[in-house]
This record gives structure tokens, C-alpha cells and sequence, in this order.
């Protein structure tokens, strides 16, 4: 039963990781929500860094790069992100945290996500916090000794913008005269007027995002391109790669619960000679000891297949957020009824080893002479 439920847990598990790291990968595409992403030169891995573990950076270029951008063709809509570098001393969390301040005029990244949420838009001195973010009682989050309103807390996403707070640049500024009251130098809020961290592009119905990046990289300006569906596809490969591994793994462990199984019941059998012996001199076929062995193996698949897929989902739905941590991926674990097939489907591979092995190897009980048997040892 403990070989059984092994084997169940890993199947079940492995699918379980699978599917979350699946809808993580979607989720990075969908919460960045356009299609290109421009960020100084030579920053491109840590706003990758930003959208996919939460890794708080800041980096700044001129408004005015935005400029150059009206006359691409193909591009349907421009919002501009400031960024502030790590939080340091908020109370809302254990983490580092990204403040990311937005242009609600423009937006078209996080309002949509906003609006699920809240109504009418955030306004100046207000907050959105991504899920991992710690609110108060009162609805608040400390930020540089300062208590700050927060309007409203995201969804899960499984992305690094789990861990980010959202503002205006009017309330960002707020926060910077704030915190330089009380001793803190946020010197990169001195350029907020005139610097941004990103330029978010939509690109228009009919055009290729790749096309377009293309000639944004012909214009000269010095940027990094990031482009949403370069982003998952890579994100897709890694997760396939480690999907791959865990399922070598999972038919490494099949393999090897059928030796053992298999090693188990034929001692087992071995050692009930004289139980069969006695069976078949009052008459009980070999059909009858067959569907006896396999009947006791059966039971003993249940319940070692269930227990293993409960454990898999106790050890796995609780702690996504450890689980994907530790992964360093986005990792977004399903709800419990949209994983209940995959693992019923686990414990159902798991629980056919069983009967499988006990067949294989109750193919000896009908060979042995009755007398034999029953003398044996004696």
C-alpha cells in the first residue's frame, strides 16, 4: 500500500505542477497586457525579472523617448510605468516590493485589472496591492513610516506582480515629499516628471508585434524590446523542460513500483503455498484463487492510490505559494475542481500497478502440485 501511495502522490503531484506552472506562464502575458515592452538599454533581463519573480529594480530613460514612437506604424496605443526601487521597510510584507506608478489617462495594462476589483478607477493617495501584499485592518499599507489607503487588492495572478503596489505618479510624489520628511533620500523620484521606467505598446489588429519591434529597433533609440509572447513562449520552453523531467521521473517510478510490487507479492505468494494448497483440496479453482489474490491486491491499490493523491493535494494546493517560490517560475495552483480529473487520473495509473503485478505473479499458484504444496516444509 506505501509502494502504492508513492506512486500515487508523484503522479498526482507532477500533474498538479504541471497545470500551475501552465496557467502561470499564461498569466505573465495576459497581466503585462501589451504586446511590447521598451525599457532602457541593457535593462531587459530585470524587467523580465519584474514580471516574472517579483524581483524589485528601477531603471529610468527620457519621457521623451515616447516621441519617436507616433510616427510607427502599427502601434495602437502608448502608456508609460515609473518604477521605484525596493521597499525596504514596508510593513505589509516579508519581501521585497515594486512600486510601479501609472498614467490612468493611458493605462491599458492594469486598469482592466484594477476594474475587477474596483470600480470608477484608483484615484491620487490611493493604492492597489497585488495579492502577496499584507493589508491592514484598517485597509492600509505602511510605505516609508507613512500609512497609505489601499483602494483595492488584485487577483492572484502566480506573476512577480503578485508582490507590487500600484499608484499615480501624483500619489507616488506624495509619497517621495513623505518619506523625505522623514530622512529618507528617494533620489530617483527627483526625475519623475521627465523619466519613465517603461513604454507599454499595443499594437494594432492586423499587424505583427514582431514587425513592429523590428522597425521601433531601426528607429535608433536605445532600448531593450520585450515582447509579451517572446516572454511566454521562453517561459513555456523552461516549463516544458521541467515538465519533461518530471515526467521521466514519474515513468522511472512506475517502472521501478512494478519490480518492487512485483518482488512483494510473488514473496507473499510464496509464503501462502499451503493457504492455496488447502483451498484447492476443498475445491476451489485456480480461477477462484486468482480472482482471491487479485481481489486482496485491488484493495490494497485503493487505498494505498487514494491516499497518495489526498496527500498530493494536502502537500501541493496549500503551499503553492512556497511551491513557486522555490521554483523561481510563475506558478499560478489551480482550483480544487479543476484539478480533481488529472488526479483521480493519477491514482487510477497508480492503482493499476496493483492488480497488474499480483496477476503477473499469481500465475504460479495454479502450477504447483496440491500435495506438494501442502507437504512442503514438513
Amino acid at each position: 500500500m506505501t509502494v502504492v501511495a508513492v506512486l500515487s502522490f508523484s503522479l498526482a503531484a507532477g500533474s498538479i505542477l504541471a497545470i500551475s506552472m501552465g496557467n502561470g506562464a499564461d498569466n505573465v502575458e495576459k497581466r503585462l497586457g501589451a504586446d511590447i515592452m521598451l525599457v532602457p538599454g541593457g535593462s531587459g533581463y530585470d524587467a523580465e525579472a519584474v514580471l516574472i519573480k517579483g524581483e524589485p529594480t528601477a531603471f529610468y530613460m527620457d519621457e521623451s523617448i515616447t516621441d519617436g514612437l507616433n510616427s510607427i506604424r502599427g502601434i495602437s496605443k502608448i502608456t508609460t510605468q515609473f518604477y521605484l526601487t525596493t521597499v525596504s521597510d514596508a510593513e505589509c510584507c516579508d519581501f521585497p516590493v515594486q512600486i510601479i506608478a501609472f498614467d490612468p489617462d493611458t493605462d491599458f495594462t492594469i486598469t482592466p485589472w484594477i476594474e475587477e476589483s474596483l470600480k470608477g478607477g484608483i484615484g491620487d493617495g490611493e493604492l492597489v496591492v497585488g495579492y502577496s501584499i499584507d493589508v491592514t485592518e484598517g485597509g492600509k499599507v505602511k510605505i516609508f513610516g507613512e500609512n497609505y489607503p489601499v483602494a483595492a487588492k488584485l487577483s492572484k495572478s502566480g506573476t512577480g506582480l503578485d508582490t507590487s503596489m500600484y499608484m499615480t505618479k501624483e500619489t507616488m510624489k506624495d509619497i517621495a515629499e513623505d518619506a523625505n520628511r522623514r530622512g529618507y533620500l528617494l533620489t530617483a523620484l527627483e526625475g519623475i516628471d521627465t523619466q519613465i521606467s517603461a513604454v507599454l505598446i499595443k499594437i494594432e489588429s492586423g499587424y505583427d508585434p514582431a514587425s513592429v519591434a523590428e522597425k521601433i529597433g531601426f528607429s535608433g533609440i536605445n532600448v531593450d524590446i520585450i515582447q509579451s509572447k517572446t516572454v511566454a513562449v521562453s517561459l513555456t520552453q523552461q516549463m516544458g523542460s521541467l515538465v519533461g523531467y518530471i515526467k521521466v521521473f514519474e515513468v522511472m517510478l512506475w517502472l521501478l513500483s512494478a519490480v518492487v510490487l512485483g518482488v512483494l507479492f510473488s514473496v507473499s505468494i510464496n509464503e501462502r503455498k499451503k493457504e492455496f494448497a488447502t483451498f484447492r483440496m476443498m475445491g476451489a479453482t485456480r480461477m477462484r484463487l486468482l480472482s482471491l489474490v487479485l481481489s486482496e491486491s485491488s484493495l490494497i491499490s485503493i487505498a494505498g492510490a487514494l491516499t497518495g493523491a489526498l496527500l498530493a493535494l494536502l502537500f501541493t494546493l496549500p503551499f503553492s505559494d512556497s511551491i513557486g517560490s522555490a521554483l523561481g517560475l510563475p506558478y499560478l495552483a489551480p482550483s480544487l475542481s479543476s484539478v480533481l480529473v488529472p488526479v483521480m487520473l493519477s491514482a487510477a495509473v497508480a492503482f493499476a500497478i496493483g492488480p497488474l503485478t499480483a496477476m503477473w505473479s499469481a500465475r504460479r499458484i495454479g502450477r504447483s502440485e496440491t500435495h506438494s504444496a501442502f507437504t512442503e516444509g514438513n
